[in-house]
């Protein structure tokens, strides 16, 4: 599966992308279209990924060496300074990335480290985390802790597996 060159989520897909923003090339080519578009100019408004950004996130060559080079993904501090880079005036108020599945983690086999956000509500499959046998840590935000939330389900299907948790406030750290 890794480096074939499909994709079940292309939110998945446009945020791994992102994950090599220090690929000069990659940088390069979305700085242009950035520019081309106008995406910096004063429009609190413009809080969307323009078209010519997407195709190229859609577009990027994902390679089988590039996916086994992610050891670490989501890191929030990371992703939000990617999301800012590709949409510069975004206030951090929604994902552009709508994620739906984590199938395709399966592709990042070694994978160590993995945070996620998402949302209050939407549910995500979370076998493909328990099937990654390199996966020692996973950190979730938002509703962790409320079983009435959806993340919460990403908790309790890792505990469920073997992972002990610890939270702090509204954070779960999940170790295995």
């Amino acid at each position: 599966m890794p480096g074939d060159g499909s994709f079940v989520d292309e939110g998945f897909r446009r945020a791994l992308v992102l994950h090599f923003l220090h690929v000069e090339s990659l940088r390069a080519a979305l700085e242009q279209v950035i520019e081309e578009s106008g995406a910096r100019d004063d429009d609190e408004e413009n809080q969307e990924i323009s078209p010519a950004v997407t195709t190229i996130l859609d577009r990027w060559d994902l390679s089988i060496e590039l996916l086994a080079s992610v050891e670490r993904f989501g890191a929030v501090g990371s992703y939000a300074q990617a999301i800012g880079f590709v949409v510069p005036l975004w206030d951090g108020s929604a994902d552009p990335f709508h994620i739906g599945s984590f199938a395709d983690l399966a592709k990042l086999p070694n994978l160590e480290e993995f945070e996620y956000v998402g949302d209050r509500e939407t549910i995500v499959d979370t076998i493909p985390l328990q099937d990654l046998p390199k996966l020692r840590k996973v950190t979730v935000y938002q509703g962790a802790h409320d079983a009435t939330v959806a993340n919460r389900k990403i908790v309790d299907a890792l505990v469920a597996s073997g992972f002990r948790v610890s939270y702090n406030g509204d954070i779960a750290t999940l170790e295995r």
